[in-house]
């Protein structure tokens, strides 16, 4: 979740200010956090991986909300053609 808030964050006020939030609470944690955004940010293997698994992802995503959209429609359109 603090991984998704850092790439939000770069674009919408209501991330960043949940990082603060997440700072001033919590250092610690913000420090991992700071140093695994700079460590992934260097390894181009890494965002690659990262990269080609969301696009897999948001594609199951695209494939199930089709096939769910499709098997209301055959439940309904008997309903609503007779």
């Amino acid at each position: 979740m603090v991984i998704g808030l850092t790439i939000l964050s770069t674009r919408y006020a209501f991330a960043r200010r949940m990082l603060d939030r997440l700072e001033r609470k919590y250092p610690e944690i913000y420090a991992k956090v700071e140093r695994l955004k700079v460590r992934f940010a260097e390894s181009k293997p890494l965002l690659l991986t990262l990269g080609t698994i969301l696009i897999v992802l948001l594609g199951v995503g695209i494939y199930l909300a089709v096939l769910g959209f499709k098997t209301a429609y055959a439940k309904i359109a008997p309903i609503l053609l007779n």
